[in-house]
């Protein structure tokens, strides 16, 4: 995108009708924890990270050329980037839905640990129905990258969509944004606003809300309907009908401070919800249409 002087990457899930509780058996795989300080490790960090194998293998596997998958993707990135302005600096964005989410998530935590892409902020990632990709010590790491204003995650999921609680024994990590059902209950949430969540405490009781709220059973839904949850249509959808409430309530005069522009930002939700100081709205020139 030349006006904006950005790079976006899209990650597609997998072709087979989105068939992502395949290969359950796959365990973790470990590797070498990228986000360093200047002087070694982040405090609390750990040298190695675990990804969900069958996920982290399609873009960290070394191939032939002795390059990942991901280090080609990045490279272009950066070949297609430095075209975009006389200053050869350009912002970086990454989406993907289910699979796709994953493998978005990943591309974000590597390209956020490289000084090329953060010419012009920090890397933005929107992720659709995604399911869990590493382990705990990598939601530290991805979480410090966050705090030091590397990258940011808005990390969409519909209420009852099985496919965002896989696997077991992994971390969600980023921005969690709610989307609730389109039924009646769905319908007078969604009247409020968004519902949304950040990792930002280590702490037992914080952790346990967040974990029950993810967790098999909070999300089983009738069978018929569970493929209909994960579709990347019905992600358009519900961001539809929270866009319609949206507007509908600043129209009321019940609500006297408007926040249109505010709360439609990434930075906003990060500034208020994950209460991140380097998220500052006013200072930020994020597209709303890209929440909204």
């Amino acid at each position: 995108n030349h006006e904006a002087s950005m790079v976006t990457v899209v990650f597609t899930g997998l072709p087979n009708s989105e068939n992502w509780l395949s290969a359950l058996h796959q365990g973790a795989t470990k590797y070498e924890n990228p986000v360093k300080e200047p002087y070694g490790l982040y405090d609390g960090g750990n040298q190695y990270i675990s990804f969900y194998s069958d996920y982290s293998v399609h873009l960290l596997k070394k191939r032939r050329r002795c390059k990942s998958k991901l280090q080609e993707i990045l490279d272009h990135v950066q070949s297609l980037g430095v075209t975009l302005r006389d200053d050869h600096k350009f912002k970086v964005s990454i989406t993907g839905h289910g699979v796709g989410g994953a493998l978005a998530t990943i591309c974000s935590f590597y390209a956020a640990c490289d000084e090329r892409f953060l010419t012009m902020g920090p890397i933005r990632t929107y992720s659709f129905g995604s399911p869990r990709v590493g382990d705990y010590e990598f939601l530290k790491a991805y979480r410090h990258l966050e705090q030091t204003g590397k990258v940011m995650h808005a990390r969409f999921c519909n209420q009852h969509d099985v496919a965002t609680v896989w696997p077991l024994g992994y971390d969600h990590v980023g921005l969690q944004i709610r989307l609730h059902g389109r039924d009646l209950v769905g319908e007078s949430l969604m009247q409020f606003g968004l519902y949304t969540s950040y990792p930002d405490s280590d702490e037992f009781f914080d952790r346990l809300p967040r974990a029950l709220a993810n967790s098999v059973f909070s999300q089983l839904s009738i069978p018929g309907v569970v493929a209909t949850n994960h579709r990347l249509s019905e992600y358009y959808r519900r961001l539809d009908t929270v866009k319609f409430h949206h507007v509908e309530m600043e129209k009321s005069d019940i609500f006297v401070e408007d926040l249109s522009d505010a709360i439609k930002s990434l930075e906003w939700f990060y500034a208020s919800v994950a209460n991140i100081p380097s998220a500052e709205p006013a200072e930020m020139d994020v597209d709303p249409n890209l929440i909204y």
